[in-house]
């Protein structure tokens, strides 16, 4: 399994299984919580494609080179990179977005590294049964508890970013039929 746990220092076979069906729930759970987590971010990140593609690439959606661009460049680039070049497209520092959406890329950059450490680290269950994800040793706390909360507040983030691209792509479209007229 993907988590670690501290073991029960008990000889009990009866409490040892109890202890076991209790972690096994609660990974469960948290697999649960893994894959949302993820399925969430992918679905975050198609926005991102979409405002790449739709800023360098203004001509009519039909036109082939949408479906090219978007399979041959951006399906390779990565969540990381794309971030970084919405951040140097610039669209949340203009004049309607930055006092509303300042700090967007700065939780673009909070769902990515919560992305990465729900696919790329293994949970840890205390006595308690919480379960908990390490986090980097530089910050004062430790770990994140995984739960109902946290499930709750990055689902709110993320699809708050995906209205925010959402109102980006709007406007870089906008921006682009009435520079056409």
């Amino acid at each position: 399994m993907g988590f670690l746990y501290t073991p029960l220092n008990t000889s009990n076979k009866q409490k040892l299984k109890n202890y076991q069906k209790k972690i096994n729930t609660v990974y469960k759970r948290t697999e649960s919580i893994r894959g949302f987590v993820i399925n969430t971010s992918i679905e975050l990140e198609w926005c991102l494609n979409n405002l790449i593609r739709i800023y360098y690439i203004k001509e009519n959606v039909k036109d082939k080179r949408h479906i090219k661009f978007w399979v041959d460049i951006l399906d390779h680039i990565t969540l990381d990179r794309k971030i970084e070049i919405v951040k140097g497209i610039g669209i949340h520092t203009r004049k309607p977005f930055k006092n509303k959406y300042g700090n967007f890329i700065k939780k673009l950059r909070e769902v990515q590294e919560i992305r990465n450490k729900m696919a790329h680290k293994a949970f840890s269950i205390g006595q308690n049964m919480h379960m908990y994800i390490m986090k980097d040793t530089a910050k004062k706390k430790k770990y994140t508890i995984i739960n109902k909360k946290f499930k709750k507040k990055f689902k709110k983030d993320a699809l708050e970013l995906m209205d925010i691209c959402s109102k980006f792509i709007d406007f870089t479209e906008k921006r682009d039929s009435t520079k056409k007229s």
